[in-house]
């Protein structure tokens, strides 16, 4: 079975911020407001819930990000890429 683990910033991501930028250099300035970065991660192995909780807090710093997994996240959007 494939899990799939998701990192994500709790604060002002800069990768995004650079993202949203680069969408506005392209005009999309008035479609594009807000731009969300996950991180995520496949695996194809079976394993107990505790141990995707132990993994997915392996990958994120625990200052700025979070983690989780078999979810895509908060629902904060209208599109996914």
């Amino acid at each position: 079975m494939a899990y799939r683990l998701h990192i994500q910033t709790k604060t002002t991501d800069t990768r995004a911020l650079v993202l949203l930028k680069k969408l506005h250099d392209l005009g999309f300035a008035k479609k594009v407001t807000k731009v969300h970065l996950i991180d995520v991660y496949t695996i194809e192995k079976e394993f107990k819930e505790e141990d995707l909780i132990k993994i997915s807090k392996m990958l994120a710093n625990p200052v700025m990000q979070e983690a989780s997994h078999d979810s895509l996240g908060p629902k904060i959007f209208s599109h996914a890429l």
